[in-house]
Order: C-alpha cells, then sequence, then structure tokens
C-alpha cells in the first residue's frame, strides 16, 4: 500500500465516528461469519459446535483485524498474514479435527440451521452497511464542501440555482431546496 493511499485510508477512517465505524466493523464481522459456517456445509456438518463456533467467530474476527490494520500501512499486513496463518496451523489442535460427515435427518437438520444462520448473519450484514452508507451518505451531502461534487452539480439539478450564487452557498450545511429537477 502505497503512503498515498494510506493516508488516504487513515483520513476516511478518521472521519468516520465511532458509531459508524462500529457499523462498518460489525457488517465486516456479520458477512465474514458466514465463512466459519460454510466451513461446516463444506464438511457436511461434521463440525462439533464448539468448532463451528469457533471458525465462525475466529472467520469474522480476522476480517475485522484485516479492516482496523490496512489504515496501519503494509508494514502490518504481513505480520498479520502471519499471524492468520498461524492460528489457522494451530485451529484442529486447539479445537480438534472435523468429524465424520453427518447422514441423513441428522445432516438434513444441521444443514438447514446452517444455512438459515448464514443467511440471518448476510442479512444483518446487508442491514448494517447499508445504514452505514445511508448514514455516512447523507452526512456528506449535507457537509459537502464546495469544491465537491454537490458544488458541480448543484446548478444542473436545482432550477435557479448557479454556482457562486447565494443559493448554493452551503451555508450551515444544508442543500438549498430543489424545486424541480432539470435534466
Amino acid at each position: 500500500m502505497l503512503d498515498s493511499e494510506r493516508s488516504e485510508w487513515t483520513r476516511s477512517w478518521k472521519t468516520l465516528s465511532p458509531p459508524a465505524q462500529g457499523l462498518l466493523l460489525a457488517g465486516v464481522f456479520c458477512l465474514f461469519f458466514t465463512s466459519g459456517l460454510l466451513m461446516d456445509i463444506a464438511s457436511l456438518g461434521g463440525n462439533t459446535a464448539t468448532r463451528l463456533v469457533a471458525n465462525a467467530i475466529l472467520s469474522g474476527g480476522l476480517a475485522t483485524t484485516y479492516v482496523l490494520v490496512v489504515r496501519l500501512g503494509a508494514r502490518w499486513i504481513i505480520p498479520l498474514v502471519a499471524m492468520h496463518i498461524l492460528i489457522a496451523s494451530q485451529f484442529d489442535k486447539v479445537f480438534g479435527h472435523a468429524g465424520a460427515p453427518l447422514t441423513g435427518d441428522a445432516l438434513r437438520t444441521r444443514m438447514q440451521i446452517d444455512v438459515n444462520v448464514t443467511t440471518v448473519a448476510i442479512i444483518l450484514s446487508f442491514v448494517l452497511l447499508s445504514h452505514l452508507i445511508r448514514t455516512q451518505g447523507a452526512r456528506r451531502a449535507r457537509c459537502a464542501p464546495r469544491s465537491s461534487w454537490r458544488a458541480t452539480f448543484i446548478g444542473v439539478w436545482c432550477r435557479g440555482s448557479r454556482r457562486g450564487s447565494a443559493s448554493s452557498s452551503f451555508a450551515a450545511c444544508r442543500c438549498p431546496p430543489v424545486k424541480s429537477a432539470a435534466i
């Protein structure tokens, strides 16, 4: 990661309020939590409940850690990848190997549970990330500086508004009222 990319990511991260950072991290966690559940589907339900939960939490936790570490720069990525490999290589020693695949009704029940929990986690991730995008987009649209995209397009979208006029001054971080859209 180049220093300019790092500084851009760091600046972007710092513009997020703590609740917005929490939404981002929770959304990433929920999205990657599903990876642990998909591993159970791939092993046909051969994981114990403890191993299944640990795998799901580890998947979400590692993804969240990557998001946090990327903002620190390239020098931290290599140690994180090394830690990821170390944790993955030791996972079986801590939580035991996956057992034999389930069959029949036990397999059907386990797959249904895996699919349902995966679906809920994906929906939760979507809701969290959508809320983040909506709130941050609204915040940015209200408080965009004159040099932003709003200043460029406000004259096109708002009838009677011209760049540099009082109606496009964005005083108090508010959009001028939109009477009708001109295309």
